[in-house]
C-alpha cells in the first residue's frame, strides 16, 4: 500500500512593503515595484476604473514636466542667461 501524500500548505499571497515602493514605481520608467510586475496583481488595480484613474494620474505627472522645462528654458533665454 502506498504511503499517503504529505499535506501541502496553501499558498499565501505575497505581502510586504508595497506602499513604500508604489510611489517609486509610479515615478520611474522601468516598472518593477514590490511584485515585479507593473500592473499584474489584484492589489494594484482591482477593476478597470481604478486602472483608468491610475493611467490618468501617471500621465498627469509626466506630461507637464517637459512642457514646464521648455518654458523655463525659454524664459532664461529671453533673460540672456
Amino acid at each position: 500500500m502506498p504511503s499517503p501524500r504529505p499535506r501541502q500548505p496553501k499558498p499565501r499571497p505575497a505581502d510586504g512593503p508595497v506602499a513604500s515602493q508604489e510611489a517609486i514605481k509610479e515615478l520611474g520608467t522601468n516598472g518593477g515595484g514590490f511584485f515585479n510586475g507593473t500592473q499584474l496583481t489584484p492589489y494594484e488595480n482591482p477593476n478597470p476604473l481604478t486602472n483608468l484613474l491610475e493611467m490618468l494620474a501617471i500621465l498627469s505627472f509626466r506630461w507637464p514636466s517637459p512642457i514646464r522645462l521648455a518654458r523655463w528654458l525659454a524664459i532664461r533665454a529671453r533673460a540672456g542667461r
